[in-house]
């Protein structure tokens, strides 16, 4: 008797997850957005610039965030862009440099160097 009362509890559990995958399921294919490499240099000597904040608009309001920082030796590395039909508009900024606006559309290539 015991082991078909474990048996039938065995059921219910599988029967309950069962039911919950297919209420909840696992959702649309997760899109991780797109990946971009920065390298950030001086316009006039060509060597790097370091602790550059890049920016993007987003939101309703198209308000600029920051999405990340150049490390040491200019480079910074940009997660999860959201993909816009009509590009992806940067702003890059810091102590000492002229902020630049830049708008990328060409996703055909992730890595770009900026210069300031």
């Amino acid at each position: 008797m015991k082991f078909f009362r474990n048996i039938l509890k065995g059921a219910a559990l599988t029967t309950a997850l069962f039911v919950f995958q297919a209420c909840y399921g696992t959702g649309p294919d997760f899109d991780p957005g797109i990946e971009m490499s920065f390298h950030v240099v001086s316009k006039q000597t060509g060597e790097a610039i370091p602790d550059i904040t890049i920016m993007t608009r987003g939101g309703s309001e198209s308000k600029w965030f920051e999405v990340g920082k150049t490390d040491s030796q200019g480079f910074a590395k940009i997660y999860g862009l959201d993909y816009k039909h009509n590009g992806i508009d940067f702003k890059f900024e810091g102590k000492g440099v002229t902020p630049k606006d830049t708008l990328i559309n060409d996703f055909s290539k992730n890595f770009h160097e900026i210069r300031l």
